[in-house]
């Protein structure tokens, strides 16, 4: 265990190129693939958050483009983003932080 807060888990659905993936972390985690398997993409999930809790989820949002631009555009455009992290706190408890956010229309969403 360490003396802070240590990211365990990563679980993304919809997030750009992402369908969905669950990422177990360890102390020293590779992020290998071809070309346009997504590994950008899943940084920019954990970006993603961090941006959304130092300013806002607007901002977050305008910052990729907006909601339109962050949700996977695949057939069937899901309209629906998920992410979720589970982590273990300072006081070894195992905490999680999860949020889906909706596309609405005319570039709105909800949390």
């Amino acid at each position: 265990m360490t003396d802070g807060t240590f990211l365990t888990r990563v679980m993304l659905r919809n997030y750009k190129s992402i369908a969905n993936c669950d990422v177990r972390l360890g102390p020293l985690t590779y992020l290998v693939g071809p070309n346009g398997s997504g590994k950008s993409n899943f940084l920019d999930a954990l970006h993603f958050v961090r941006d959304a809790l130092d300013s806002s989820l607007d901002s977050a949002l305008n910052q990729r483009g907006g909601i339109s631009e962050v949700r996977r555009g695949s057939s069937g455009h899901p309209t629906h983003l998920g992410i979720r992290f589970e982590f273990w706190m300072r006081d070894g408890e195992l905490g999680h932080y999860s949020f889906q956010v909706g596309a609405l229309s005319e570039g709105r969403y909800e949390v």
